[in-house]
């Protein structure tokens, strides 16, 4: 699988395969989208994605909740409550 094909799988696939392709799984108006910023290339090298390092932004359904670029705070939105999970 190529690193397009993976991150197609994890996404826009996903996203139609539990008939919710109309609203998620891709950038496009109206959608509701998740985006990472990340400091690298995923096509080039797909592991840059497993370099918590190299997440710079992290943005849910259009809010910035962690924005790690220089001189930014990294925890924009406070996360409370939320169940952490770092395997990294």
């Amino acid at each position: 699988m190529t690193p397009m094909h993976a991150i197609q799988t994890a996404t826009k696939n996903a996203a139609e395969a539990i008939k919710l392709g109309r609203d998620l799984g891709t950038l496009e108006a109206g959608k509701l989208a998740d985006i990472l910023a990340i400091d690298g290339d995923p096509l080039a090298d797909i592991r840059v994605l497993q370099e918590k390092k190299r997440i710079q932004i992290v943005m849910k359904e259009g809010k910035v909740y962690a924005d790690r670029r220089p001189g930014r705070n990294k925890n924009v939105v406070p996360v409370e409550g939320w169940k952490k999970i770092d395997y990294l």
